[in-house]
């Protein structure tokens, strides 16, 4: 049986090699002996096996696992988590970045204040493109110090939407073994965060949030499934986000209003610029998936609901016009 190390890094991937290259470097570069890194490879059917196998060779200590089968990303996520020898457990997706320095800033929080914390939250940064430190834009400029709080509210107001970010949090891997059937959440788009809320119900549960961004995110436009097919975004931050959010956690203990007003505020900003986006491209689904799944949604929130439904009403051309403005908006400020 492998010796418990303090943390694992569990890498879930299904063909994205030429991201798992440079998420896997970020790692080895800064690389500590308390640390596991863990591939789940998902039957990926480009390179990956190839490029694992000679990762391997050169790195014996990672912990590369290959599915027989695609078992489904629910699925990989879980048996990281299974498989985890660390007592902490990060999620890293295949396209983030390790930062430099932020394995031995994490290491030092969890060796010292952050042991006994069930949940960390990390602050990170978004990169789109290449990434580089200078490309990157921080999430949050006002954290100054790291915080260790059993207020849910606390770590709520910090978090925001961003705990639906699979890289942004590490998780006790004793606090995910008390969940109920962590397969229950299957399918709800957010599974991760679901477990989050779950492993962290007691209302002494304890929390930290580490200040210095630790994870850069790959924002560039195309590299999501969500990209692709952006009318399916009504389904997964419709139906998907608020089960997580209105009725996962407040099952466990977060406070219902605050969760209300997180998610009700992220589909205000949101939805908007994907309507115009959808109509713009004259998206044939959008409006059936609307209809299913976001205006439900939106008649429990009534501040969203008045926010979003003027530009669901919008007729085209001025749909076209409005994005035409918001691109040279970007533009005149170098976005």
């Amino acid at each position: 049986m492998m010796k418990e190390k303090l943390l694992t890094i569990a890498i879930p991937t299904y063909n994205r090699v030429e991201f798992l290259n440079r998420s896997l470097n970020s790692i080895l570069k800064q690389f500590e002996d308390e640390v596991e890194i863990l591939v789940s490879d998902n039957a990926s059917t480009d390179e990956t096996f190839a490029y694992m196998s000679k990762a391997i060779e050169d790195y014996p200590h990672i912990n590369y696992v290959r599915n027989e089968n695609n078992i489904g990303p629910d699925n990989n996520f879980l048996q990281c988590y299974n498989l985890a020898a660390g007592k902490f457990v990060l999620l890293l997706g295949d396209d983030d970045v390790l930062m430099d320095g932020a394995l031995k800033e994490i290491l030092s929080f969890l060796k010292t204040d952050g042991n006994d914390c069930l949940l960390v939250f990390l602050n990170h940064a978004i990169f789109k493109n290449e990434y580089t430190v200078s490309n990157c834009a921080i999430y949050d400029h006002s954290l100054r110090e790291n915080i260790l709080t059993t207020d849910k509210k606390t770590l709520m107001d910090i978090a925001q939407d961003r705990i639906t970010y699979m890289s942004a949090f590490l998780l006790q891997k004793s606090a995910f073994l008390k969940v109920n059937d962590p397969k229950k959440y299957n399918n709800t788009f957010f599974m991760h965060t679901c477990i989050a809320f779950e492993a962290t119900a007691d209302k002494d549960a304890l929390l930290g949030i580490i200040a210095k961004p630790c994870v850069a995110q790959d924002a560039t436009y195309g590299n999501s499934s969500i990209d692709v097919n952006l009318h399916t975004s009504f389904k997964i931050f419709g139906r998907g986000m608020e089960y997580a959010f209105c009725n996962v956690a407040v099952e466990n203990n977060y406070d219902k209003k605050q969760m209300c007003k997180i998610y009700s505020g992220w589909i205000a900003k949101g939805w908007p610029g994907t309507i115009l986006k959808l109509k713009e491209e004259k998206n044939i689904y959008w409006k059936k998936e609307f209809k299913e799944y976001g205006l439900p949604v939106l008649k429990k929130h009534k501040k969203a609901y008045f926010a979003v439904m003027p530009f669901v009403c919008l007729p085209r051309f001025l749909a076209i016009f409005l994005r035409k403005l918001n691109r040279l908006r970007k533009k005149k400020k170098g976005e």
